[in-house]
């Protein structure tokens, strides 16, 4: 039962992060970045990010476009389809960080009062004092929360 950041180490992990004005950002941490430790809690092989992220895209309508930012994507058309919902997609610098802004959706997404309708294997974690919009990189470490590393000693 997976529940330990190396138990995906060099796979592919996504979590979302919410900032202070409550807009969603997937953050893809290449196998081998930070992760927040309450995204872990409670994970198992029957509740992987990796398996809820179509169906986010299946059942989000899309909202307009996206611009590319530094890297940008790559081949990966599920980051594109996220932010052509509002979704910011950020992604971990191979190998010391930091998650830098690679998609910035034109129309964002703003979740309500009520909190964001995801899947429990997809939590969100609320940074009150990030703006996704002047945000162009971070690390989890200065964010004030508890994460593990998928770095390799």
């Amino acid at each position: 039962m997976p529940n330990q950041l190396y138990d995906y180490q060099g796979s592919e992990f996504d979590w979302f992060l919410v900032d202070g004005k409550k807009r969603v950002a997937l953050c893809s941490s290449a196998g081998f970045g930070e992760v927040p430790v309450s995204v872990l809690d409670g994970l198992t092989d029957n509740k992987h990010p990796m398996d809820e992220i179509p169906k986010l895209i299946e059942k989000t309508s899309t909202l307009g476009g996206h611009i590319v930012e530094g890297r940008g994507p790559g081949k990966c058309i599920e980051f594109k389809q996220l932010a052509n919902r509002g979704f910011f997609v950020f992604d971990w610098k191979h190998w010391k960080g930091p998650y830098e802004r690679i998609l910035v959706p034109e129309v964002p997404l703003t979740i309500d009062e009520k909190g964001i309708m995801l899947p429990d294997s997809l939590r969100a974690v609320c940074v009150a004092q990030l703006d996704f919009e002047r945000t162009a990189s971070f690390q989890v470490a200065d964010l004030g929360i508890d994460f593990v590393t998928g770095k390799m000693s």
